[in-house]
């Protein structure tokens, strides 16, 4: 069964890139879940951030996963993002 963007990042958080990509190769079948579980849409894909760290780790913010760094990018959670609109907007 799929695991959500969430559940991985609480396995991920701090363990090795390659790791990570190994538990979302077991989940998904690709390394590139988010266009699998249809969890990021094409333009939120677009936004992904470029990180140029090594250690793979969930982001979290306020105790909650926002998304999951995965090589050099970062797959957001999507109604984190969703939130986080919402927030700028009112700015």
């Amino acid at each position: 069964e799929h695991k959500t963007l969430k559940e991985i990042g609480a396995l991920c958080d701090g363990v090795t890139r390659q790791r990570v990509a190994q538990l979302l190769q077991r989940h998904y079948g690709t390394t590139r879940p988010a266009l699998v579980d249809g969890t990021l849409t094409e333009d939120e894909l677009a936004q992904m951030l470029v990180i140029n760290r090594g250690v793979l780790k969930a982001w979290r913010l306020r105790g909650k996963v926002q998304g999951i760094h995965v090589g050099r990018y970062v797959y957001y959670v999507p109604e984190e993002v969703e939130r986080a609109r919402k927030l700028a907007d009112k700015r």
